[in-house]
């Protein structure tokens, strides 16, 4: 079954979600071998934000492959 226009929208805006919250990260990292922002709380909420995206990306994209969950039931 061949994936919807709508499945291909919402995996290309996880995709720029994931890449967002990924660059995000990697940001504030350097920002802060920089020595200009000392926050682990809000190294730690970037961590999470970009694992979350990943997640969410990662199981929409396993959905889009497996026809089982997509239609929520066994073929």
């Amino acid at each position: 079954m061949a994936m919807t226009s709508d499945e291909a929208w919402r995996l290309d805006e996880l995709r720029e979600e994931a890449r967002y919250r990924r660059e995000r990260l990697e940001l504030y990292r350097a920002r802060m071998y920089g020595g200009r922002s000392r926050s682990e709380y809000r190294l730690r909420e970037y961590e999470r934000a970009s694992q979350g995206a990943s997640a969410r990306l990662r199981r929409a994209e396993e959905a889009a492959s497996d026809p089982e969950e997509r239609t929520g039931r066994a073929t």
